[in-house]
């Protein structure tokens, strides 16, 4: 689509939230800035939730582990997840819908497989 369709679709959107009254350009500026600002707006609070702000540094069993997690992550959750990649020789990462993220340190100079949930 070239420019042209693309402000006459958009016209035609405003036009139909006004119930068929005529339009101004400056009505689908307006409309299209609105619609911009409310996409940032959602962007910016799906950024937050994804942080992993929560870090934590362990040994265990002569490995060091890195632990990131957010605020409202399941520790019994967590915790079973440490407990597989600590046992499982061949994973150095478990990670899960960017709730968590658990990485042995010392395995990952090897490069064994990933465990994505």
């Amino acid at each position: 689509m070239n420019d042209n369709e693309l402000f006459e679709q958009a016209r035609r959107r405003v036009q139909n939230k006004q119930k068929g009254r005529c339009v101004r350009n400056k009505d689908v500026i307006i409309d299209q800035e609105k619609e911009i600002q409310y996409y940032r707006e959602k962007i910016q609070t799906m950024m937050k939730e994804r942080e992993l702000d929560k870090e934590l540094e362990i040994e265990i069993n002569n490995e060091e582990y890195l632990i990131k997690y957010n605020n409202n992550t399941d520790a019994v959750v967590l915790n079973t997840y440490l407990t597989k990649l600590v046992h499982d020789k061949e994973l150095y990462r478990i990670e899960k819908n960017n709730e968590f993220k658990i990485i042995n340190k010392t395995r990952m100079e090897k490069e064994s497989f990933i465990y994505c949930i």
